[in-house]
């Protein structure tokens, strides 16, 4: 039988995700957003977009998260609305997440959908209480490129059990 080295051992142990970060299903929170559009119908400026997240896990390690950001400002308006799948991993006291999905959204009451990619970098400030970074591709009529950053609350479901 072949084993690691105590190094490499530590290492496979630092990234694994927590087992505070693992126990919750669910997640909330509120996220402020640079929004920098590239030839987005009716946005030809850079906005600021705030709104809200929930996201609940659906297997180990993955979470399906919503998402809705809005904003207004020099006679621009900008609905988002998104459903994305997230794989979660860890990277020694950080925490990655990877995601895509589908978006839907008004830009000055024009309806478009489209698709985004995004990643992000959590930060724990208590078992609970998150800040994330993300930085999202967006591709609708145009493309643009979301900056974000958004204060997390993980919570379990309750509802008893061992």
């Amino acid at each position: 039988m072949v084993s690691l080295p105590a190094s490499a051992q530590d290492q496979t142990a630092s990234d694994q995700l927590s087992p505070q970060f693992t126990a919750m299903n669910k997640e909330a929170s509120l996220a402020c957003a640079l929004l920098l559009p590239g030839n987005v119908p009716g946005v030809p400026n850079m906005m600021d977009l705030c709104g809200g997240r929930y996201a609940f896990k659906i297997a180990p390690g993955a979470m399906l998260e919503s998402q809705l950001l809005l904003g207004k400002s020099s006679g621009q308006s900008y609905y988002l609305g998104s459903f994305a799948y997230r794989g979660d991993m860890a990277l020694n006291d950080l925490i990655l997440s990877v995601y895509g999905g589908l978006d839907i959204l008004d830009a000055n009451q024009t309806w478009y959908m489209g698709v985004h990619a995004g990643g992000a970098i959590w930060w724990e400030l208590t078992d609970t209480f998150f800040l994330r970074t993300d930085a999202e591709l967006q591709i609708n009529p145009g493309t643009s490129l979301l900056l974000m950053l958004s204060a997390v609350l993980r919570f379990d479901s309750g509802g008893g059990g061992p």
